[in-house]
């Protein structure tokens, strides 16, 4: 299933990105890693993190990349750098929807 993932600041959208989430959820399972921000996203629904969040899932998906398949690693470098960028603009947020 495709997500979008599109950083919003004062309601217009910065940046995004649309990939794949299957992978990740498969990869977060076999993991046995503990990633509560990327595993309560649901790729048939619709999220939306607040910049408080941003530095939390940023860490997550950096610490995911050191063990995590080559097939998602660019979906997680590209949530780490929307987070990256949405922690420089006051009132960003991040939106996760399901295609």
């Amino acid at each position: 299933m495709a997500i979008r993932i599109e950083l919003f600041c004062d309601g217009e959208v910065l940046d995004g990105t649309e990939h794949w989430w299957d992978g990740l959820e498969a990869a977060l399972t076999a993991s046995g890693m503990h990633l509560p921000i990327l595993e309560s996203v649901d790729p048939l629904g619709a999220a939306t993190l607040p910049a408080d969040h941003l530095l939390d899932l940023a860490e997550e998906c950096r610490s995911f990349l050191m063990e995590a398949p080559e097939l998602i690693k660019p979906l997680l470098r590209s949530i780490a750098d929307l987070c990256a960028m949405g922690m420089v603009h006051e009132g960003s947020a991040l939106r996760f929807g399901g295609a």
